[in-house]
């Protein structure tokens, strides 16, 4: 019927209105729903009739329901077999039909300036963003959504019906006091929707094989929409709240089956009458008799005819049964018997190999949950073909792309696919059968489902696997939520805080990425859920959670998730409010219990991380320990100009003394750290989700909770830990950031260990001695190493700059991977100013150590690769001859290599003493972790740089192990071995008086080998195109030398196309690629996968979001054509594109580019302002009621505090508040 913008529901809970309680009415709570799909798979349509029975207590006038105009279309409503009218909205689009939706098309006068200007103060609501190009438009859309874009008025025929029986019911019962429970008993309404899918853009993809492309895949067709929408695809109401019973219905044509969650009552029951007796459809049936959302529905439709069972291993008591289903191609139906048995089996074989794992998933996953059993009678994993991601997880049912099944001879793919199918089980045990209050408390089911695979890992793969990827996903939210600068190029000599031109070398990285808060209170969107950094923050919250209350962490969450997996009348819908509560309950102490609040407050109310400083020293004298650490406030553009770090404010003494003496200004190199270094840092607070600022008058901070000082950055309360270990002891010291005491804070601790002897008088050859024996003849002072934030609670890793000894004593003493990993860092961060006998020697012996963890030996490797790289190689490296030192410099040694020659030798020669006689041998996987060193040191090497070139010697090793590569005679896959060492090549840098013509022969004969016989995943393919295209930004490639058009068509493998995207898009940082941008962006938009559709826009968008000097190109708009074209199909794609997730990501592109920031300033840049009156010329009238509503709530909720704290209103002349001031 076209947009009627109705009223938008503004959600509140408190002094609501009249009309506000009117529009929550529309949004009933369904008891049971029902729903008969007639699909027609090679047409890409269904028609489809759904029933919603609800039960409300008074006679509402008006339904709302989800469902997505752009692909449903409805053909009739009826309640209770009465027609009733609705009006079916719009949410994609803008304006009426017929109005032109290209920008270019509207022309910007002076009068719509003052519009302009007017509109943007107008939308500027609390609680969002401010208003910036379609901000008004993604706000309204996402409101409509939550009230439902299908209206249904209620006839009045249904409203007297209902009194009717109501009346009647009152009559039989003689006591009055029972009216209540006769109108909270209710009475049924059924909703009956009849509908048809006429589009399949979003929520629903087709596998449809073509004679010129994968003629054998089977045509099968699957869901997507667990983390999406379901009313792409039926009816329903998407809200969280709206948990109820399921009945599916399918009539499929015969070849073909379904797969869906629940229990199935029919399978493959003819439809043959007397008036249709040749009905090619049969019916399937399957009923939910759990309470779920509409987000675990779904279903996949396919020959999915043969159901592979597996038996459950020994000692493992697992009472759920399993169900895999894999699409058979067509060709297998015309094989002989003995031909598809031997299929089947081989089959089955990989189907065992993969999933094999999930009864051992099962089995920890119900120690861990035992007070909450499997919802469901069976697990079903369906495979199928280009899966939008590499699993879905609906209500009982596990969707996963048919990649994860492989033989056992593919060592890397055994590791990730246990990840992914520990994923999708506890996704499918809790994320649908929990009953959460709205879109901005799913994080708690994030974190839910990360806790359990995190248990299931450390019991599986080690503690140091699950370790190691939390502190992966650490350094993704860093790296994409809160860069700002960072530091680099480190002087080997003392300087204090804020020193920045002390041998600093400041880069500032100003990014567009959204950052929104864990528990966001303004409106969503599916898309902006759908950000991966967001996940990974929830796994770090809920893990540090899990730390801070300890083992009860585990009884707290089988009590939460009990009364929230069976929601009723007496049960609430869980939040962040009451989660955060539970886990307060749980501590017995009230400071335990207030330090979770504060963290609950800084780390899910707020989008930004801390940023510290701190510096050591010690002082003989009084054998004391100083430790200063300093919260930053900086922004970029002030470490850029050169502001340093100064006082903040007060400064608070050791708990012992309160005059705490300040470290010395000018200490020594030995015994103060030259500096220091922190991974990532913040942006300025410009986002939403974050306290209010404080005002320009105004210098007072909040009393609890983080504080936000302008423009500087945030301030974050609560505990930090301090481990110490010295050479007799070892403690943990515990400092408090809280109230005005949160900016800077001075230790002072007494040192309890005698200082070593010096052994340096004794006359030997240096280079003869162990490394045990020169860290005793290196250290200065008692204290070994000092650790900050050891369990990493603080989100952002802190490394403190120490001395080259106390790294190396941290690296070999210390047995937490996250101290190793960071004393790693620390001795790559010193640079090629290290000792020449300690660090290169250090890191040589943990890359052969085996009882080291396997990341951190090739942490190592490429710590080494870092130290080759700081300075020049000497012509002897990689030999057994040593460079003489002219001088004596008091240390009696003879002849000793320089550090960067000792860490090229360290690589050079573990390749070639163990996989290198006369010939590279042949490939030997059978021991793992030599395996993966291997591969390590390969990657490590190839970055090796003398003078920014890559050495001759390490592309002969590289070039030789492509050309002698033998793997007859192993018995595992070469594929995951042979992608490194291809991409290494990439890595390669040469001057341009040398050849390529070697290097690129070597990419072009596995790119044409693997063409011929297909490795695993097309895995050699997408390794030549990346190495290829890092060539040639690096100009050692010209750029016609190879075309990434060819490998961008349907016929190539899904990976393939994705690759080939990437390159294309890397390469547009080139000035003579610009122009190709529209394409490229065209022919994302036609890709057929809607996983690589966005995929590729997801990279564009995270690669220009962090603002590369192309953008001012596009900026200047010199080239008008390329563009125009660019901004009409971004424009097009978020406003008229159906895939919410893709509508989201092409918007961050458009800020990214023309929004935000400018080059060169950290201020917000010009708006586009001809793109903003393109949509809000006409503001609707649902915009300007839900700010209406919103402000009338605010003031009433100042009215009740005025009237709770006075009592009374006394209304003061304005005359007399001046004095009243005073």
């Amino acid at each position: 019927t076209g947009e009627r913008p109705g009223e938008v529901w503004a959600g509140s809970s408190r002094a609501r209105s009249d009309r506000e309680a009117k529009m929550e009415n529309t949004r009933l709570r369904p008891e049971h729903q029902w729903i008969h799909f007639r699909v027609d798979i090679t047409g890409g349509k269904m028609l489809g009739r759904t029933e919603l029975i609800y039960a409300p207590s008074g006679n509402p006038s008006q339904i709302g329901l989800n469902a997505d105009a752009s692909q449903i279309k409805i053909l009739g409503v009826k309640i209770d077999n009465v027609e009733a009218k609705f009006v079916h909205n719009q949410t994609h689009g803008f304006g009426r039909p017929g109005e032109a939706k290209d920008s270019s098309e509207r022309k910007f006068t002076a009068d719509r300036s003052v519009q302009f200007t007017r509109e943007q103060e107008y939308f500027r609501l609390d609680n969002m963003r401010h208003l910036k190009d379609a901000d008004a438009r993604a706000c309204e859309r996402a409101a409509i959504e939550e009230r439902g874009e299908l209206l249904i008025d209620v006839p009045t025929e249904v409203g007297k019906r209902r009194n009717a029986i109501k009346m009647k019911k009152k009559s039989e019962i003689d006591l009055l006091s029972n009216d209540k429970k006769i109108e909270s008993e209710g009475i049924p309404i059924v909703v009956s929707i009849q509908f048809l899918v006429f589009k399949m853009e979003y929520g629903i993809h087709v596998v449809k094989p073509t004679q010129e492309a994968y003629d054998n895949r089977p045509i099968h067709m699957f869901t997507y929409t667990s983390r999406g929408r379901p009313s792409s695809w039926f009816p329903c109401n998407e809200s969280h709240s709206a948990m109820c019973t399921y009945e599916l219905v399918f009539d499929i044509p015969e070849p073909y089956s379904v797969v869906a969650p629940g229990t199935c009552t029919k399978s493959a029951a003819p439809l043959r009458s007397d008036q249709y007796p040749n009905n090619p459809y049969r019916q399937w049936k399957f009923e939910i008799g759990k309470q779920v959302t509409a987000r675990g529905i779904g279903f996949a439709a396919g020959p999915f005819g043969e159901k592979i069972t597996i038996d459950p291993p020994e000692g493992i008591n697992v009472k759920v049964a399993l169900e895999i289903y894999v699409p058979w191609e067509p060709k297998h139906k015309l094989l002989g018997r003995i031909k598809r048995e031997n299929l089947f089996a081989r089959a089955k074989r990989r189907v065992q190999n993969t999933c094999a794992c999930v009864f051992r998933i099962l089995d920890s996953y119900s120690l861990s949950l035992a007070e909450n059993n499997y919802p469901f009678r069976s697990c079903k994993l369906v495979f199928v073909h280009e899966a939008c991601s590499s699993v879905e997880a609906f209500a009982g049912m596990g969707l996963c792309h048919i990649d994860l099944l492989h033989e056992s001879d593919i060592i890397d793919q055994v590791y990730e696919s246990r990840r992914l199918l520990a994923e999708s089980v506890a996704g499918a045990w809790i994320r649908h059968t929990s009953w959460i209050n709205s879109l901005k408390d799913e994080w708690i089911l994030d974190g839910l489902v990360a806790i359990l695979v995190d248990r299931y890992i450390r019991e599986s793969l080690g503690n140091n696997a699950a370790t190691f990827l939390a502190r992966k996903a650490a350094l993704r939210v860093c790296h994409f939520e809160d860069p700002t600068y960072r530091k680099e190029k480190i002087k080997n000599s003392g300087s204090l805080i804020g020193d920045t031109d002390s041998g600093w070398r400041t880069v500032a990285i100003k990014t567009t990425h959204p950052r929104y808060p864990l528990s966001y209170n303004g409106f969503l969107s599916i898309g902006e859920l759908a950000v991966p950094s967001r996940k990974d923050k929830a796994c770090l919250v809920m893990l540090a959670l899990q730390n801070m209350i300890g083992k009860s962490f585990r009884d707290l969450m089988n009590k939460y998730m009990k009364t929230k997996l069976s929601p009723g009348e007496t049960s609430k819908a869980g939040d962040t409010r009451s989660f955060i509560k539970y886990c307060k309950k749980s501590r017995s102490y009230q400071d335990e219990a207030a330090d979770i609040k504060i963290y609950a407050k800084q780390y899910i109310d707020n989008t930004n991380f801390p940023r510290l400083h701190v510096t050591y020293d010690f002082c003989k004298k009084g054998k004391n320990i100083l430790l200063e650490l300093v919260q930053d406030t900086r922004s970029a553009d002030e470490v850029i100009k050169g502001r340093q770090l100064g006082a903040v404010g007060p400064r608070q003494g050791s708990p012992r003394k309160n005059t705490a003496r300040r470290p010395s200004p000018r200490p020594t190199p030995k015994s103060k750290s030259p500096g220091v270094r922190i991974r990532r840092t913040s942006t300025p607070n410009r986002h939403p989700g974050t306290p209010a600022r404080l005002d320009a008058k105004s210098t007072r901070p909040e009393k609890k909770g983080s504080k936000d000082l302008g423009k500087k950055g945030m301030m974050f309360e609560g505990k930090l830990n301090i481990k110490i270990k010295e050479l007799d002891r070892g403690f943990v010291k515990t400092v408090q950031f809280q109230g005005t005491q949160s900016y800077r804070i001075v230790e002072k601790i007494r040192c309890q260990s005698s200082k070593p002897r010096n052994q340096r008088r004794k006359r030997v050859a240096e280079d003869t001695l162990s490394l045990d024996d020169l860290l005793k003849r290196r250290i200065e002072n008692p204290v070994c190493w000092v650790r900050i934030d050891p369990e990493q609670y603080w989100i952002r890793p802190v490394v403190m700059l120490q001395d080259e000894v106390m790294w190396i004593y941290q690296l070999r003493k210390e047995k937490d991977i996250l101290a190793q990993l960071d004393a790693i860092q620390g001795i790559k961060m010193l640079g090629a100013n290290v000792d020449p006998l300690l660090s290169p020697k250090a890191l040589e012996d943990t890359m052969q150590d085996r009882n080291y963890f396997v990341e951190v030996r090739i942490a190592a490797a490429q710590a080494a690769a870092a130290l080759a790289s700081s300075g020049r190689l000497s012509k002897s490296s990689g030999s057994n001859q040593r460079v003489t030192d002219g001088a004596d410099d008091g240390d009696w040694k003879t002849g000793t290599l320089t550090a960067t020659d000792r860490a090229f030798d360290s690589l050079h020669d573990y390749l070639k003493n163990r996989y290198y006689q006369n010939v590279w041998k042949g490939n030997d996987f059978s021991d793992l972790q030599e395996y993966f060193m291997k591969r390590g040191v390969i990657r490590a090497l190839s970055k090796v740089k003398d003078k920014n070139l890559t050495p001759t010697k390490v592309v002969n090793v590289i070039l030789g192990l492509l050309k002698d590569n033998d793997n007859t005679r192993n018995k595992y896959s070469d594929t995951y071995y042979l992608s490194d060492v291809i991409r290494s090549l990439g890595d390669i840098k040469i001057s341009h008086t040398e050849s390529s013509e070697e290097i690129w022969d070597a990419i072009e004969r596995y790119l044409n080998l693997d063409r011929v016989l297909p490795s695993y995943r097309n895995l050699i393919s997408c390794a030549c195109l990346e190495a290829s295209c890092s060539l040639q930004l690096a100009r050692v490639l010209s750029l016609e030398k190879i075309s990434y058009d060819e490998y961008c068509t349907y016929p190539n493998y899904d990976g393939v196309r994705l690759t080939a995207l990437q390159c294309k898009i890397r390469l547009l940082s080139l000035k003579e690629r610009v122009e190709r941008a529209p394409e490229i962006f065209a022919t994302i938009m036609d890709e057929k996968t809607p996983g690589v559709r966005r995929k590729a826009l997801r990279f564009w968008t995270e690669k220009w979001e962090r603002q590369p000097g192309v953008l001012s190109i596009f900026r200047t708009e010199k080239p008008v054509e390329v563009v125009t074209s660019l901004r009409a199909l971004v424009w097009e794609c978020l406003n008229d594109h159906s895939d919410v997730e893709l509508r989201y990501t092409a918007r961050r592109l458009y800020y990214a580019i023309w929004g935000v920031w400018q080059r060169g300033r950290g201020e917000p840049g010009r708006l586009d302002e001809q793109i903003f009156l393109h949509v809000q010329m006409k503001p609707s009238a649902a915009m300007r009621r839900w700010y209406k509503s919103q402000e009338d709530l605010k003031k009433s909720q100042r009215e009740r505090c005025r009237d709770n704290r006075v009592g009374a209103v006394i209304k003061v002349p304005a005359r007399m508040r001046s004095s009243i001031r005073r």
